[in-house]
């Protein structure tokens, strides 16, 4: 499970990395002199600013799934330690006697 976390964990940056690259238009408008340039730019930062609250929604998600995996793993952990100060396995064939 921690491996998994790790590599869930990894996926969070990823998105989170992707995120950033996502970026509107600055300096010169890449459409050229269109009649409409402002009405593409702007829908253009409309979708980056989308994109970019989707790619951290992401990251969110994967870094609390992470977070489980780890508690999770932690858990099992603790469960066997417990487990193994509470039992006492007997050996069947002494027990026949």
């Amino acid at each position: 499970m921690n491996i998994t976390a790790g590599n869930i964990g990894k996926l969070a940056e990823d998105f989170e990395t992707a995120g950033g690259k996502v970026t509107g238009v600055s300096g010169e408008n890449p459409f050229g002199g269109m009649d409409t340039s402002a009405g593409i730019s702007a829908a253009l930062g409309s979708f980056t600013s989308g994109m970019q609250a989707e790619f951290a929604a992401a990251a969110k998600l994967m870094t609390a799934t992470s977070q489980a995996l780890r508690d999770a793993a932690k858990v099992t952990a603790e469960t066997d330690e417990a487990g193994r100060d509470s039992l006492t396995v007997h050996d069947p064939d002494q027990m026949r006697a």
